[in-house]
């Protein structure tokens, strides 16, 4: 096979020569497995594709569509064009290539028509749903797309804008204050870099039982209201069992407020409890002192200490505090940590309570497509 570089890290298949007729229904397989469309040629392309060869379309597992300037946007027509056509597709990605920009109004808006949000509803098997860098105008317009697909479980959001396209601003969104008749039942929520106030918006319009993942990395802009007025529904997570925060290392230290906030509203039943320290900003382009880091964990080590205390949690709980590609292995951080951290560094019958990792990205991110979470937002 050949292949040739198309875009970013994708490879487009170019030439393929089969030497054994076995090898058909395999490729056949491999190759539409996993689909990406960029543009409404492509999607037109595709359509025709699996309209002429009917047994094809069972073997879409993956579908990632773009979302353009012009119009229409792939993104916005791939539900009509291909409803009831892909039976087997588990996995939708809705995505923009636009790099950083200064204004986020310059974003295309992802706009949908009803029909698309209807024709959403036929795809059963579609269990997971990932939108990166788009913009919204109105949080009704996300809540319907997130709705739309009947079996949806995983929810993942990253660097997504909401303003409204003549006023710009994220505090003329209209959030209702109630949660809708219809809750999602969403099993696994990771939202990175999208506003507070539309992940409390999200939030009430889950049904607290279903969630068991919550994955959350949150906006670098100052928590504006208490961190109970914007997460106040976690409370509600009574089946939570793993939950991951992400915080954001700067020349200045780390910031330890918001997820101080959430770890009071943990439900005693969490079984794990992930603090991950990643570089941000000017941090990433020089070596932030392992020293620094450390201050910053003894000046918080006593509030640490009392949220994450293991009588609060259940038996089985462990916590793990990660550090993203950090100098210094784990021996060197544990040795360090212990004296700051002593009432979480105990061993027990079922295991060490508290573990420290030194880890990389594509050792805990979701997103395959996506190489940095302290991108800016």
């Amino acid at each position: 096979m050949d292949f040739c570089s198309d875009f970013d890290e994708y490879r487009t298949l170019r030439a393929c020569c089969l030497v054994c007729r076995t090898l058909l229904p395999r490729s056949r397989g491999n190759l539409l497995r996993r689909v990406r469309i960029m543009d409404m040629r492509q999607l037109a392309s595709f359509a025709w594709m699996i309209d002429t060869v009917v047994e094809h379309r069972p073997l879409v597992r993956e579908l990632t569509v773009l979302s353009i300037a012009e119009k229409p946007s792939p993104a916005e027509s791939c539900a009509p064009v291909l409803a009831s056509k892909l039976p087997q597709l588990r996995c939708l990605r809705l995505r923009t290539e636009m790099g950083p920009v200064l204004d986020p109004t310059m974003r295309p808006v992802l706009e949908m028509h009803r029909g698309a949000f209807a024709s959403l509803s036929s795809f059963k098997q579609l269990d997971e749903l990932q939108l990166f860098g788009l913009r919204f105008s109105q949080f009704k317009h996300f809540l319907r797309l997130v709705s739309s697909a009947p079996q949806l479980s995983v929810l993942q959001c990253m660097q997504l804008w909401f303003n409204p396209p003549k006023t710009g601003s994220t505090s003329d969104l209209f959030i209702p204050p109630h949660p809708p008749v219809h809750r999602l039942r969403l099993y696994h929520v990771d939202l990175a870099f999208i506003p507070r106030a539309i992940m409390a918006g999200l939030f009430r319009a889950i049904e607290p039982s279903s969630v068991k993942h919550l994955v959350i990395t949150p906006n670098k802009a100052p928590l504006a209201d208490d961190v109970e007025s914007t997460y106040g529904d976690v409370a509600k997570f009574r089946n939570l069992e793993s939950f991951t925060f992400f915080i954001a290392v700067t020349e200045d230290g780390a910031e330890y407020t918001e997820v101080l906030g959430l770890l009071a509203l943990l439900h005693h039943n969490v079984r794990t409890i992930t603090l991950s320290h990643y570089l941000h900003g000017a941090a990433r382009n020089h070596i932030v002192a392992k020293r620094s880091m450390i201050d910053a964990l003894r000046r918080n080590a006593d509030d640490l200490q009392r949220s994450l205390y293991p009588g609060r949690f259940s038996t089985d709980t462990r916590v793990v505090v990660q550090f993203q590609d950090f100098h210094g292995s784990e021996v060197w951080w544990t040795k360090e940590l212990e004296p700051i951290l002593p009432n979480l560094f105990k061993d027990d019958p079922g295991g060490r309570y508290l573990s420290v990792e030194n880890v990389t990205y594509s050792d805990w991110s979701p997103w395959e497509d996506d190489k940095d979470r302290s991108a800016r937002s």
